[in-house]
């Protein structure tokens, strides 16, 4: 399985010095990118969208771990739509 290339570590949000900027770090205050609010959807809807991109590399590793145990599980009639879904996802996480 192609490995990922990006910035690991736990990210965080925080809001930057403008009410209207964030920005993802990670735990040793390593960058990985900002956003600015647009006024097109809620401040609620952004703030969600930006709390599942904090989240993108556990949900990588817990979908690697998922996918991993399938194929030591076997697949089969009952879960090999659940597998195509994951490996989708992480194939999509790492740019395939």
């Amino acid at each position: 399985m192609k490995e990922f290339k990006g910035t690991g570590g736990n990210w965080i949000l925080k809001q930057q010095g403008d009410a209207n900027e964030y920005c993802i770090v990670t735990d040793d205050m390593k960058w990985v990118s900002a956003f600015k609010l647009n006024g097109e959807q809620s401040k609620e809807i952004q703030l969600a969208n930006m709390n599942l991109f904090t989240a993108a590399p556990e949900l990588l590793k817990a979908s690697i771990s998922a996918l991993r145990f399938i194929q030591k599980t076997g697949i089969n009639y009952d879960n090999a739509e659940i597998y195509n879904e994951i490996n989708k996802a992480i194939n999509k996480a790492l740019g395939k």
